[in-house]
């Protein structure tokens, strides 16, 4: 009832958590000036909008194009101008069910009815808008993964050593900020730290003692993040 139409900080929490799917949607229903107005929410780059394009009244009048009930008033103001049947169903109980003229119920029900597939209507066209959005995603993430998160770690023997090298063009090789060389010769086990001059180098010579090493390098892109690519070597 307060604040601007947007999604508040607790809205995008409980949607976050029960409402993950890109196809979800939201629809947030606000009274302005005495009028009630809706909207729908969609995700954008897995984001739910701050603010929405699909703003609708929640109004009778202006969904159907007809008008709205006349409200029942309280008991001793002036009666005078209230409907007829208004005044019979207050002068009964209220367990007794009295029959409306035809017509009017009628232009009310239908009304009702008319807002229903209506509002379907709108919520289905957020699904499918959320739908393509996600559909429009997926190449971009898949080729991300494939591309993006490749060290081409690769081992070669150099006369009495092992060149250990990597792509050091790869884009996250160009965002890493330090990066660790873990070595298994036989028995022997080694890590070697790696800062992002040697990381930029993009080979590292070693001299093994055993038939089988493997190498595993493991990457930092960011705190918490880490990518690695294993490969053995065998004599």
């Amino acid at each position: 009832t307060g604040g601007s139409f947007s999604l508040a900080p607790e809205d995008i929490v409980v949607l976050d958590r029960f409402f993950r799917s890109p196809w979800h949607v939201a629809m947030l229903a606000k009274p302005l000036g005495g009028k009630a107005t809706a909207g729908f929410f969609f995700r954008e780059d897995g984001v739910f909008q701050k603010s929405t394009p699909l703003q609708f009244p929640l109004e009778r009048r202006e969904l159907t194009g007809g008008e709205d009930a006349p409200l029942p008033r309280r008991r001793g103001r002036d009666t005078r101008t209230l409907v007829p049947e208004v005044v019979a169903r207050e002068e009964v109980a209220p367990e007794e069910e009295i029959p409306a003229p035809d017509a009017k119920p009628k232009k009310q029900l239908r009304g009702g009815w008319v807002w229903l597939p209506l509002s379907f209507i709108f919520l289905l066209l957020g699904v499918l808008l959320g739908l393509q959005v996600a559909l429009s995603m997926a190449p971009k993430a898949s080729l991300a993964t494939t591309e993006d998160f490749s060290l081409g770690l690769s081992v070669s023997k150099a006369e009495d050593n092992l060149s250990v090298k990597w792509n050091r063009d790869a884009p996250v090789i160009h965002s890493a900020q330090r990066g660790v060389l873990e070595i298994e010769d036989g028995t022997y086990a080694k890590s070697v730290a790696l800062d992002t001059a040697q990381l930029q180098n993009g080979a590292i010579v070693y001299r093994n003692s055993s038939n089988i090493v493997k190498f595993r390098l493991v990457i930092y892109p960011k705190a918490r993040v880490s990518v690695a690519e294993t490969m053995e070597w065998k004599q």
